[in-house]
């Protein structure tokens, strides 16, 4: 018996696949998936810190969560995750390169082709 898709696909469009968010940004702002495991490491490289900013950003203000919140899940404080949302927004405001990123993670979310972390939906 042939089972069927649950999602409805046009001919020739790719089939919905979801990823995790870590993963998604990890690929758009090149770093390895690892490097954006929680509780976030201390690394400083500028391709990691570029991908951990943007991802309390996208916690903290798309998904409306406090800083205080956001820092307790990423194990970083409060200070942080607003410092990594005003470097987000001067660099998306800013950097083409960096805004076209973000769109690209923003667009794939909205495709409902992200798997979103456990803290994002309450």
């Amino acid at each position: 018996m042939e089972t069927k898709s649950p999602y409805v696909v046009a001919p020739g469009q790719e089939p919905v696949t979801q990823e995790p968010l870590g993963k998604v940004i990890a690929d758009q702002f090149g770093v390895t998936p690892q490097s954006l495991d929680l509780p976030f490491t201390k690394t400083k490289k500028r391709e990691i810190v570029n991908a951990r900013f943007f991802f309390m950003y996208y916690v903290s203000k798309v998904k409306r969560k406090g800083p205080t919140a956001t820092g307790n899940k990423v194990g970083r404080k409060h200070a942080d995750v607003i410092h990594a949302c005003t470097q987000c927004c001067n660099r998306i405001d800013t950097e083409k390169d960096y805004r076209n990123r973000a769109m690209t993670v923003l667009s794939k979310i909205e495709q409902g082709r992200v798997i979103l972390p456990e803290f994002c939906m309450s």
